[in-house]
């Protein structure tokens, strides 16, 4: 073979093992994946973080940041970023309508054996219905403790009183910097929590 087609073999495969090495260093850095996680937006970073830390893997290149989350994804987000605890083999599942085989089962066991949560008045825990932005942070401060808040504290959220289940959980979200609310001082309780706003809060609490 000519010395000068030698020297072009040579200088291509080098190219190439230099990107692929390059690809592979800033895959390793845990760069996100997700074709719909725009770096410009602000949950950029919490996906960044959450990614990089196993709580979550997206879909096919693709993390559906604007969806309503599920409980049970919210569930099992939390659990991961508590450290994936088991559950206790003596612990009875009290909600029939999580299975065994389901992804979100170790964590929603997790969850009721800490009473983070007691399910639904109907006696489930609804793992594929929407969670609530209320529910989302009463979940997160159940999670870490249940800390004392300053109840004398006045709240930035006119649609938060002091008669709602999520009232302390809010206070201490607020005091812990874990949620700013939205646009005209509301919290917007009741509202589906996206997947987003939900690795946004385990990010502000967790990093």
């Amino acid at each position: 073979m000519p010395k000068k087609i030698i020297i072009a073999v040579v200088a291509v495969v080098l190219v190439a093992g230099i990107g692929v090495g390059a690809f592979l260093f800033l895959r390793g850095r845990g760069s996100p994946v997700f074709e719909d996680v725009p770096k410009d937006y602000f949950y950029y970073k919490p996906i960044e973080w959450a990614q990089k830390n196993g709580i979550i893997t997206g879909n096919e290149g693709y993390f559906y940041p604007d969806d309503a989350c599920t409980r049970g994804q919210a569930m099992t987000f939390l659990w991961r970023a508590s450290g994936s605890p088991e559950p206790s083999p003596t612990f009875l599942n009290p909600f029939p309508d999580v299975p065994s085989d389901m992804y979100y089962h170790d964590a929603v066991l997790w969850a009721a054996e800490r009473r983070i949560t007691r399910g639904t008045d109907e006696g489930g825990f609804w793992p594929d219905g929407p969670i609530t932005r209320g529910q989302a942070i009463v979940f997160l401060y159940r999670a870490v403790g249940s800390p004392e808040v300053d109840d004398e504290a006045e709240l930035p959220f006119w649609d938060v009183t002091a008669n709602d289940y999520y009232e302390t959980a809010v206070r201490w979200a607020v005091e812990e910097k874990i949620t700013n609310g939205l646009a005209d001082n509301v919290f917007l309780a009741h509202d589906p929590c996206t997947r987003a706003q939900m690795i946004a809060f385990l990010y502000r609490c967790f990093k």
